[in-house]
């Protein structure tokens, strides 16, 4: 909740260095979860971390998306499309519409 909180309330600077700490994998790992307020929580702040990276600059974006990637965030996003709940759906589809289209 911690990391959650920080993405939500954080300046784009203090998030970015939130991901510098390598919490991306870790959070892409913890979609794998069945509980899904958890998986929501998770997903928010994905997408927090992907639009502050782009709001500092475009390379800066592209290098968090990258990442993001490689960690099979990316494998995630496909799969959680299809996931029962509509709000999962969304911000999956969201977070693939907004930084890898």
């Amino acid at each position: 909740w911690a990391v959650m909180n920080l993405t939500t309330c954080g300046t784009p600077m203090q998030i970015l260095r939130l991901y510098s700490l390598n919490c991306l994998a870790p959070l892409v790992r913890m979609l794998e979860v069945l509980d899904t307020e958890t998986m929501f929580t998770v997903l928010r702040a994905c997408f927090h971390i992907l639009e502050n990276a782009n709001k500092i600059s475009l390379a800066e974006g592209n290098r968090v998306a990258v990442e993001f990637e490689a960690c099979n965030g990316l494998l995630a996003m496909e799969r959680l499309q299809r996931h029962e709940d509509r709000k999962i759906c969304r911000l999956s589809e969201a977070i693939i519409d907004n930084f890898f289209d």
